[in-house]
């Protein structure tokens, strides 16, 4: 335990120093969003597309109820990923204003 005041020490020393901007490196990442996103670990500005509904009825060997729960399923899926996206561009967005 006394080694901890020095960790706190330490801590609010790094927390006191200002925070500075690189602007190439600012510039780079605008523009990168502005292009479409989806470079270098920026989330894509669009969403994924959803699926269509199965045809149901149709000729295929999958029955009726398996086909539409596999699209349930992936509508799912789809919409998880999207909600995700969405808020990895907020925070972007954010950063970036």
């Amino acid at each position: 335990m006394a080694t901890m005041p020095r960790v706190y020490d330490a801590l609010n020393v790094l927390g006191s120093q200002s925070w500075r901007i690189n602007p190439s490196v600012h510039e780079t990442m605008r523009r990168a969003w502005e292009g479409g996103g989806g470079l270098a670990d920026l989330p894509p500005r669009s969403d994924i597309a959803l699926p269509e509904p199965p045809v149901l009825g149709g000729h295929t060997d999958e029955p009726i109820k398996s086909a539409e729960a596999k699209w349930k399923r992936q509508l799912a899926r789809i919409k998880r990923w999207n909600s995700n996206r969405h808020s990895l561009r907020c925070d972007l967005t954010l950063k970036l204003a």
